[in-house]
């Protein structure tokens, strides 16, 4: 009776190992083709988010730096498309309320992705820069509704000085 106890026991445990070594080949070992093509990721440890160190309330708008090879760059970020960030679909990201003093906005981006090929530059390392652009809330005309039409009023007060608000 020992024997065929010590026989089961002993073949239990082969099956273990071998399903822990097809597991370790697949997950490890074997290189699996991806669907989509590649994407390497720049995940910020900073805060991206914006103070605003002026006397003024202030319409903000940001957009990743076209540096050379990241023109494709993706921004990954739980506030962009939400109450915070808005997509202008123009290449700049605009905040959706004027920043007070000493205020700050959501962090902007918490990772950038971007296809391998592209990194070109930095010993193919991602660096990215963000250019940050803000207007006055007292430079505009009439109250905007959100931080893509504070940017196109003043747009319009810089083509035509009759619409600046003094």
């Amino acid at each position: 009776m020992m024997d065929k106890i010590s026989a089961a026991l002993i073949c239990g445990i082969i099956g273990l190992v071998l399903i822990n070594a097809a597991i370790i080949y697949n997950t490890w070992i074997v290189e699996k083709t991806p669907d989509s093509p590649a994407q390497e990721t720049l995940i910020f440890n900073d805060d991206t988010s914006v103070t605003n160190n002026s006397a003024s309330n202030l319409w903000l708008r940001v957009k990743v730096a076209e540096t050379e090879g990241y023109e494709e760059a993706e921004v990954i970020s739980r506030y962009i498309d939400g109450d915070f960030w808005i997509d202008g679909h123009d290449g700049w990201y605009y905040y959706n309320e004027p920043i007070g003093f000493a205020r700050s906005t959501k962090p902007f981006a918490e990772e950038i992705r971007y296809a391998p090929e592209h990194a070109k530059g930095n010993g193919g390392n991602g660096c990215f820069q963000l250019n940050v652009e803000a207007v006055d809330q007292e430079w505009l005309f009439t109250v905007p509704a959100d931080g893509k039409e504070a940017f196109e009023l003043f747009r319009r007060a810089n083509e035509d000085p009759e619409l600046i608000a003094l």
